[in-house]
């Protein structure tokens, strides 16, 4: 007999109609997820009874429960970008995935039970410390650089100074759960089936570097103003105590992304825009303008009204950080498509859903895109 996989179980007709409509209902009373009740799950239903819409949706409202729990933490001062928090989100976002996926071997109620694990320790008070990433008994430890890359990071420093979160303690978060994600694709069909799991860590590894680079430039001193072209050579400094060889170069992101059908800023996306916020207040000669789109989904008219809502959206936690309100600036452009491919209908739809920005006044900093913050489409 063989082990059962996300892949090779029997497959239940009725389920993604089921899940849709759990969806639907779970979205209805989105309100109330976060009033305790005595009678509310405390975990997923067993494999053998997610058959029926009643399940399914106490299984939806369980995951929602502890998002709603995260949402209580941050509303009460925990930063979203703190290690913990950005981990038991993880693997939220793990468990609800392969919960989707249909996944009956094991690996939700793992995932799930990290996460309640981790939040449950948020809320006494504690959790701002490096934890420990367990490779669950349906996962396998894969990719041994990438273990060993997290280690040192790790042994770098703490996770936190008092409350303040570490540089990059987010997205190493997200690379130790993504590590189990990798395990358990690899357990169930091997390396290929593991390939945008393994892509996604590694896109993980290099926003650690990134943001350390990046919080290295923020640290380090300015340099002296430049000396004017008709200065004469004498009285100008040296090249490299202008600019100090072995000074990271300052990047800044260029974009965010946003659930389907959705306009309010994401975890993942609310430390991206931190970062831009950072800049802004550092340089008060840089300006921005708001780019915003939706995908080809829904008419014309209502994608120009969420377009702008997703614009607004950044604008408004942008001044909330300290970005005066006049030096941003709003554009939505409605739906566009993303022609890629190599890309699967839903990703496209997945990269479109963004805020680009355009900036004026930057000098000697690197932009780049990024995509550790594509949401999905619930």
């Amino acid at each position: 007999m063989t082990r059962p996989t996300s892949r090779t179980v029997q497959r239940l007709p009725q389920w993604r109609a089921a899940l849709a409509l759990a969806a639907i209902m779970l979205t209805a009373c989105a309100q109330t997820i976060e009033v305790e009740d005595p009678k509310a799950p405390t975990g997923v239903a067993p494999v053998k009874t997610r058959i029926s819409d009643q399940v399914i949706a106490g299984d939806l409202g369980y995951i929602q429960s502890l998002r709603g729990r995260l949402k209580k933490l941050n509303d009460a001062g925990r930063p979203l970008d703190e290690y913990s928090m950005c981990k038991a989100q993880a693997w939220v976002d793990f468990g609800y995935s392969e919960y989707t996926d249909n996944d009956r071997a094991g690996i939700v109620e793992e995932a799930l039970a990290e996460a309640n694990t981790l939040i449950t320790i948020m809320e006494g008070g504690g959790g701002y410390e490096w934890s420990d990433t367990p490779v669950t008994p349906h996962s396998q430890r894969v990719r041994e650089d990438l273990w060993t890359f997290i280690a040192d990071k790790k042994a770098a420093g703490p996770a936190s100074t008092g409350t303040k979160p570490a540089c990059a303690a987010c997205a190493l978060a997200k690379l130790e759960v993504q590590m189990v994600w990798i395990g358990n694709e690899y357990r169930d069909l091997g390396w290929r089936h593991a390939d945008s799991e393994i892509r996604a860590a590694e896109r993980y590894r290099k926003a650690v570097d990134d943001e350390l680079a990046s919080c290295a430039a923020f640290e380090t001193p300015p340099p002296p103003a430049r000396c004017p072209p008709v200065a004469a050579e004498k009285q100008c400094p040296a090249v490299n105590e202008i600019l100090p060889v072995g000074r990271a170069p300052l990047r800044v992101p260029i974009n965010v992304h946003f659930a389907f059908d959705r306009s309010s800023i994401a975890n993942e996306s609310a430390a991206i825009l931190s970062r831009i916020a950072e800049l802004m207040r550092l340089h008060p000669e840089i300006t921005a303008t708001l780019i915003a789109t939706t995908d080809t989904r829904g008419t014309t008219e209502y994608n120009a009204g969420l377009s702008m809502r997703r614009g607004s959206s950044v604008r408004v936690y942008l001044i909330s950080a300290g970005v005066e309100a006049q030096r941003l600036k709003v554009e939505a452009a409605g739906e566009v498509s993303v022609d890629d491919p190599g890309l699967k209908r839903i990703d496209a739809f997945a990269r479109a859903r963004r805020v680009d920005f355009t900036f004026e006044g930057l000098r000697d900093i690197e932009t780049e895109r990024q995509l550790l913050d594509l949401q999905p489409d619930y």
